[in-house]
């Protein structure tokens, strides 16, 4: 898969995308993130003071979620998802429905 992740921002939000979810299993929305965390992550990639994690395009947002998901081994199980219960919200349904490889 071709990277995408030419300015600043985009690298911030990758970044972010990719130390996020594992700790909350979900990707976070980039204005969602806490600026602390921001800051941090911003000072350990040595980006000016003023960057902020920001997607220019909708396909770029949706790139890097399946972008985190390929680097940490995880993948989409359909068949389980069919079966579990409708009741599950959306994103809890598809949360235990995830492998590890």
């Amino acid at each position: 898969m071709r990277e995408r992740t030419r300015s600043d921002e985009h690298q911030l939000a990758l970044v972010l995308a990719l130390k996020c979810y594992p700790k909350l299993d979900y990707f976070p929305k980039v204005d969602e993130v806490s600026e602390t965390v921001v800051e941090h992550v911003r000072g350990a990639l040595e980006l000016a003071e003023g960057t902020g994690p920001h997607y220019e395009s909708v396909n770029t947002a949706k790139l890097h979620p399946k972008m985190v998901r390929e680097r940490q081994g995880i993948s989409y199980d359909q068949e389980r998802a069919r079966r579990s219960p409708r009741r599950q919200s959306g994103w809890r349904r598809w949360r235990r429905t995830i492998r590890r490889t």
